[in-house]
């Protein structure tokens, strides 16, 4: 694990480490930056994850 446990959650941090493989290296350091700054607001880190796994299946289908 490049980053270390992002979030408490296993299962989450297991998706996110998933979903890094399809977004670019950029967009990666970004999401965890932000995953970092919401530790203590479990709702915003709910969004910005369901924003991950959207964006890394638009990526998985070729969009950008």
């Amino acid at each position: 694990m490049k980053y270390g446990q992002i979030v408490a959650n296993t299962s989450m941090n297991e998706t996110i480490y998933r979903c890094f493989e399809y977004i670019s290296k950029e967009d990666e350091r970004r999401f965890v930056r932000k995953f970092r700054q919401q530790r203590t607001n479990g709702w915003q880190m709910t969004d910005t994850f369901r924003e991950l796994v959207l964006g890394a299946h638009l990526c998985s289908k070729g969009f950008r």
